[in-house]
């Protein structure tokens, strides 16, 4: 995984305990969709790797998306098929927010869900302030929350 994901991952481990105490709940990051399975091996410890999108859409105890990826394709078709599935999705894709921001917030409003995006700086920063603010917001989650990311 990138910089991004990688950073994204290790904040929301360094940070559970704090995210737990502000929110009350608990991100439990279930699954990474990469391109190439063996070469992120290295990260199978500390998640389950995929290469199929499916796996993350058709999985309902997948709440949160968060799309790490450079680039409009295959990013664009990711986060709409996320958020067509009822899928919360946060992004820190620039170029793909300028090109299609409005089709992706159309396309959440129409789902009822919501899609949070921000620069990406520092590693991950960014996506794991909205993770964190979508939990404190969301009273309806119980137990534990899952969260998802591509690279």
């Amino acid at each position: 995984m990138g910089t991004v994901g990688s950073g994204v991952l290790n904040i929301i481990k360094k940070n559970n305990g704090k995210i737990e105490q502000t929110s009350g709940q608990t991100i439990v990051v279930k699954k990474a969709l990469v391109r190439n399975l063996q070469k992120y091996q290295e990260f199978a410890e500390k998640v389950s790797l995929t290469t199929d999108f499916n796996e993350i859409l058709s999985d309902p105890e997948i709440k949160i998306v968060t799309e790490v990826m450079c680039g409009l394709h295959p990013a664009k078709e990711y986060i709409s098929g996320a958020l067509s599935a009822g899928k919360n999705v946060v992004t820190a894709n620039k170029d793909l927010m300028a090109v299609f921001g409005s089709e992706l917030i159309k396309l959440a409003q129409d789902n009822h869900c919501d899609l949070m995006y921000d620069a990406s700086v520092a590693g991950g920063i960014p996506n794991f302030t909205h993770i964190k603010r979508f939990l404190c917001r969301r009273s309806y989650f119980k137990n534990s929350r899952h969260c998802e990311w591509y690279d």
